[in-house]
């Protein structure tokens, strides 16, 4: 079904183990590059690696990269890194997170969508920040926003429902749903956690 809307595929192969980093792009150098119109597509199994070793796109600290209707499908992780990702991107199928910001990571998301991944949507952790607006994080198997080891995650005008539990803050971090529909949510809005996480949902 994806392939009827994206005139280019990039394909992301398996193999190698969870030990084998692959991906479909990437940033090797300076600048701020722009990629459109892109479908990056993986094995569609699990590559056995803990956090990912497939990923569709990836951008490492210091680097910057901007995307614009780019979807991937069937990888560890859709999109992942320690650097700064931003446009409108759509991740399904992933057997990890659909997106994952990591070391200092920013990612921000507009009109994006992250549905079917078999653990969660949008993952922030290891002193991250991620932000969404106006998009959806819909019927992953674990957590649709998350964040967590000193990050802060900001989820806003969006929607997160059908996920095992639609918002988390974890430990020493915060997680703002504002103006969002979301089903469920941990710990409670505005109780600040025994591990200093905290969760604030205005509606």
């Amino acid at each position: 079904m994806l392939r009827q809307h994206y005139g280019s595929e990039v394909k992301v192969p398996g193999g190698g183990g969870p030990s084998a980093f692959r991906a479909g792009v990437t940033n090797a150098g300076p600048g701020n590059p722009q990629v459109k119109d892109l479908l990056i597509t993986g094995p569609n199994y699990w590559s056995g690696a803990g956090i990912c070793a497939w990923v569709g796109v990836t951008v490492d600290t210091s680097r910057a990269i901007n995307l614009q209707n780019v979807s991937a499908h069937g990888l560890d992780t859709g999109y992942y890194g320690g650097g700064i990702l931003t446009g409108n991107c759509f991740a399904s199928g992933c057997f990890n997170n659909g997106a994952h910001a990591t070391g200092l990571a920013s990612f921000g998301f507009g009109d994006s969508g992250f549905f079917g991944c078999q653990g969660g949507g949008l993952m922030v952790n290891q002193n991250g920040f991620m932000t969404a607006a106006a998009s959806w994080v819909c019927c992953n198997a674990q957590q649709g926003v998350a964040a967590g080891d000193n990050s802060e995650f900001t989820f806003h005008t969006s929607t997160a429902v059908g996920n095992g539990i639609d918002a988390v803050a974890g430990i020493l971090s915060l997680t703002m749903l504002l103006d969002c529909s979301v089903g469920s949510w941990s710990p409670a809005s505005g109780v600040l956690g025994a591990y200093g996480e905290l969760l604030v949902k205005n509606n």
